[in-house]
């Protein structure tokens, strides 16, 4: 009888680990195809304040413009903007400074970034992702992410890849789509002489993004 019992539960678990193995491809993370939610541009030819669209709710003041003589209808120097319907925080602090604080309504809970474009990508496992390009040329992307806990982390520093392959400065122009459980981000170098694809490719054991250029 032992033996009995011994050896249906040794073919149940070889049963279970087959099975197991042939779903495990199911349990890779799931993203969605890039949307484009919100902008925001520095208006740096004008001295300054940012110029932004798409947003849920804006809380920031006009910015006046020293040119004009007058507030900018347009154009805030301080205070917050949602997007995504208020589950992400663009946060104002100066009307003279590119980089912006992107994240929770607690600036604790934020990242520091140049944003241009801001695209939402949803996943299947509790985690929301942030692309956003540069709003200047030359800046980058930056790959920001939610998690279930709230907590919001920068995953990839596009620029800081960027320097990998090439060493001086040029303008470029992101763009992304997901392929299966990766990310494809073309910079659009406009030169001819150059180009530069990045595979961004989740680790589920590490939680976080690997890359190589393809």
């Amino acid at each position: 009888m032992f033996r009995l019992f011994f050896g249906i539960g040794a073919k149940i678990t070889v049963i279970t680990f087959i099975m197991l193995s042939l779903c495990l491809p199911c349990f890779a993370i799931q993203f969605s195809q890039p949307v484009e939610i919100g902008h925001s541009v520095h208006n740096g030819d004008m001295g300054g304040g940012h110029y932004i669209t798409g947003y849920n709710q804006i809380k920031a003041k006009k910015y006046y413009n020293p040119y004009k003589k007058r507030y900018s209808d347009s154009h805030f120097e301080s205070g917050y903007a949602t997007f995504d319907g208020g589950n992400l925080y663009l946060h104002i602090e100066s009307p003279h400074k590119r980089e912006l604080r992107i994240g929770a309504s607690d600036k604790k809970n934020t990242i520091l970034a140049s944003i241009g474009d801001i695209y939402k990508i949803s996943t299947d496992q509790g985690i929301t992702l942030y692309f956003l390009t540069g709003d200047a040329e030359g800046i980058g992307f930056t790959l920001i992410g939610k998690r279930e806990d709230g907590r919001f982390v920068k995953y990839v520093d596009g620029a800081a890849i960027y320097y990998k392959y090439y060493n001086d400065l040029c303008s470029y122009f992101p763009s992304c789509k997901v392929d299966g459980d990766s990310i494809i981000v073309n910079y659009n170098l406009p030169y001819k002489d150059r180009e530069l694809v990045i595979k961004l490719k989740w680790d589920a054991a590490a939680q976080w993004f690997s890359y190589e250029r393809i």
